[in-house]
């Protein structure tokens, strides 16, 4: 068998979450003499992911470079979001400061997916700062913010009762061609029409 194959079983386990099948044809593929490369580790760290395992795949990624590969950027988002699903904002975090500084040396950016990810796991988190200040690094890059995490920060601001920053994170929604969801709408409509100094709110009919 060759690294083509090896990568084709590891990957078949990654695609259904099986992380101990992954890690035991990556651990035949060493014993075999068969150089492991950059495809093999994505797989086996995104079958660790998937599992859900973490920590295997913090190990994995953490291990590429004793066999001679170094992480590629698929490597660490695939940490990333891990990371954010598992509600582990920090983690999240300082995986994609890690990622950042790889990058940089190289003169290349990160993909969008990564800061989406970091935002949306504070936003779960309940820390709506941090995830305010990756959206605004992400477009002081010029990188694309998706609709999912405009939603999802503009809901946590009307959550905070912080509507003055929700209405302009939405306009900036609208400026960008996305629209709002209407459970993000819908709380934000509810914010507005609160009651005020005593004042009676809209009557429904």
């Amino acid at each position: 068998a060759n690294v083509v194959t090896y990568n084709s079983a590891i990957n078949a386990c990654a695609r259904c979450g099986d992380a101990e099948r992954a890690e035991y044809w990556f651990e035949k593929m060493v014993k075999q003499g068969v150089q492991p490369g950059v495809l093999t580790f994505n797989s086996l760290v995104n079958a660790c992911a998937k599992a859900p395992a973490l920590d295997r795949a913090e190990h994995w990624l953490k291990e590429m470079p004793s066999h001679g590969v170094q992480p590629d950027d698929v490597t660490y988002s695939t940490v990333i979001h891990a990371c954010g699903a598992a509600q582990e904002p920090k983690r999240a975090e300082k995986w994609m400061q890690t990622m950042l500084s790889m990058l940089n040396a190289k003169g290349e950016k990160p993909s969008s997916f990564c800061y989406n990810s970091v935002a949306q796991a504070w936003v779960r988190a309940g820390d709506v700062d941090r995830a305010l200040y990756w959206l605004s690094e992400a477009e002081r890059l010029g990188i694309e913010v998706t609709s999912a995490s405009f939603n999802s920060v503009v809901s946590a601001l009307t959550r905070a009762r912080r509507s003055a920053e929700a209405n302009e994170l939405s306009a900036k929604m609208s400026s960008c061609g996305f629209s709002q969801s209407n459970g993000a709408a819908r709380g934000q409509q509810r914010y507005n029409d609160r009651p005020r100094n005593g004042q009676q709110g809209p009557r429904r009919s």
